[in-house]
């Protein structure tokens, strides 16, 4: 059957009801919450967010190298951001607006879907709870691959299920186009195309697909899109993949396949309780079960299945390896669990108890948005330790150009240190110059490299560059890393840099340790005419 445009009063395939008239009342207000809101966390971020936050630093520092990944994620989400900010002029609030707009696209695709299962009314409030979900509201400052998942994940789960419930091609295409993107974005997003795979294969109605050609053709062109990046995997020993193996700790015994799983289990629980209780009006805080409809027809299996499927998942995996799964990894899961709730619980949706969710949804998300970055900004003065977006940023990019440029007028060729300071001198720079560094952020070039595909940080010794190193707190400050001059031969030693946090709050400073390395003297252009003092000048 197919579906009668929405807001035309006919009845939909999956919803029992009628539909509202006032569909373009409910997108308006879906449309102005989401972009109010996004412009409120804009507002924050420029007020709050002093320097950049840790993923957006890495995104920076391998967004520019133009290379299809570095030794811990495929590389398609920094390259998005090095182009958002060349298009927006290197705008410095371009990671936060990028982060907004990949949840706009998010949203959208919860809206839609929602729209799918629910009357216009109830998918707004499905929608509205969504916004105090954590990953859209603290964790929108930091612009990361899961961001990016989140994004794919949505839009290739809608895109699924059109491509499901009408088996027309172009949602075929498309379901097959965000699966391969979403691989370049993050490599968890795997779980989303085998659980469909075991879906089409368990439920007797999601068999007969695989007589046709729809699925295939998904399948085909998400191997075609992830193609180049399996070659580069290939081609650099699959690093990103010994990469995520390394980042799972061995179990310590028994237990841990008892308590990690629990664990995971208490963590998304913490994540999801904002999205839960604006609903409550509507369900009652002891949801009752709508078994006339949780269930009872192929699209009902679908959305009940991908939302708790890929959970049992990563509990099932985690009691197996007896691993601590880490809680970002909860992100992408939760997506649609509103929409399911108002799906498979019977609401009470009078025009009273919509107007109450509603007004919890929006006051709970500017409450959490003005209380997560409250506590950022004055955390200092309780814990006197500094985040990572107080750092001084800014001051060390401009000492680090100023030791260059004392004797070197080209731009800044390279910067060799941790990740984290050496990134912050590229990206808040003038010269914008590569960086050379391992995959660890405050580690001094000890572990496997950033970017394997580029020149070992030796390579200054031909180019030059400036070397960066934090001194520990404990240390003299003529502190210098092991090796560094047996590595550098070069290295002119700096005097130390004290740097104040980008913070009111009394706090000691921070010390950076910097020394140049001079490239090495070019030759003479009339080289060979020195060479050859029989040759003569014409």
């Amino acid at each position: 059957m197919k579906k009668e445009a929405k807001g035309s009063g006919q009845e939909s395939p999956l919803f029992s009801g009628q539909r509202t008239a006032d569909f373009t009342n409910c997108q308006l207000q879906f449309w102005g919450a989401a972009i109010v809101i996004a412009l409120y966390w804009l507002l924050l971020c420029v007020l709050v967010m002093k320097n950049y936050r840790l993923d957006v630093i890495e995104q920076y520092v391998v967004g520019r190298e133009w290379v299809f990944g570095s030794s811990k994620h495929p590389s398609l989400t920094a390259l998005l951001l090095e182009v958002f900010f060349r298009i927006t002029l290197q705008w410095e609030i371009a990671p936060y607006l990028l982060a907004r707009l990949c949840i706009l696209i998010t949203l959208w695709a919860i809206w839609r879907l929602a729209r799918e299962y629910l009357s216009d009314s109830l998918a707004l409030i499905a929608v509205f709870a969504m916004f105090s979900y954590s990953f859209f509201q603290y964790g929108c400052t930091e612009y990361n691959n899961n961001i990016t998942l989140n994004m794919a994940w949505a839009c290739a789960v809608f895109f699924i299920f059109k491509a499901l419930h009408t088996n027309k091609l172009r949602w075929w295409i498309l379901s097959g186009f965000c699966l391969g993107i979403g691989l370049h974005f993050k490599y968890t997003l795997i779980i989303l195309p085998l659980m469909v795979v075991l879906f089409l294969i368990l439920d007797p109605q999601g068999r007969p697909f695989w007589k046709k050609k729809g699925p295939w053709i998904t399948i085909l062109v998400a191997v075609l899109l992830f193609l180049p990046h399996g070659i580069w995997i290939y081609q650099n020993g699959f690093i990103t993949l010994k990469y995520a193996s390394s980042r799972i700790p061995s179990p310590g015994s028994w237990t841990a396949h008892i308590v990690y799983p629990l664990c995971f289990i208490g963590s998304q629980l913490v994540l999801i309780l904002p999205t839960i209780l604006p609903l409550v009006p509507l369900c009652g805080w002891i949801g009752k079960p709508d078994f006339s409809k949780a269930g009872r027809t192929f699209e009902s299996r679908f959305l009940i299945w991908i939302v708790l499927a890929p959970f049992a998942l990563q509990i099932l995996l985690s009691a197996i390896k007896g691993a601590q799964i880490p809680t970002a990894l909860g992100s992408h899961l939760w997506l649609f669990l509103s929409v399911l709730l108002l799906h498979v619980l019977k609401t009470d949706h009078t025009e009273k108890r919509i107007q109450q969710s509603k007004r919890s949804a929006l006051i709970l998300c500017l409450v959490l948005a003005s209380l997560s970055m409250m506590i950022a900004w004055t955390g200092p003065y309780f814990t006197h330790r500094a985040s990572r977006y107080q750092f001084p940023g800014r001051a060390l990019a401009e000492e680090a150009e100023r030791c260059w440029h004392k004797n070197h007028q080209e731009k800044l060729p390279a910067i060799v240190g941790p990740w984290w300071p050496a990134g912050n001198i590229a990206v808040y720079g003038k010269d914008r110059p590569p960086v050379y560094a391992n995959a660890l952020p405050d580690s001094f070039l000890d572990g496997p490299l950033l970017l394997p595909q580029r020149p070992h940080p030796e390579k200054i010794n031909q180019t030059g560059g400036i070397v960066v190193w934090f001194i520990p707190r404990d240390a003299a400050n003529d502190y210098s890393p092991p090796r560094l001059l047996e590595r550098f031969p070069k290295a002119v030693l700096q005097k130390p840099v004290p740097l104040l946090y980008q913070t009111s709050a009394e706090l000691r400073p921070l010390w950076v340790g910097l020394a140049v390395v001079d490239p090495p003297d070019p030759l003479p252009k009339n080289n060979l005419e020195l060479r050859d003092p029989d040759r003569k000048i014409e």
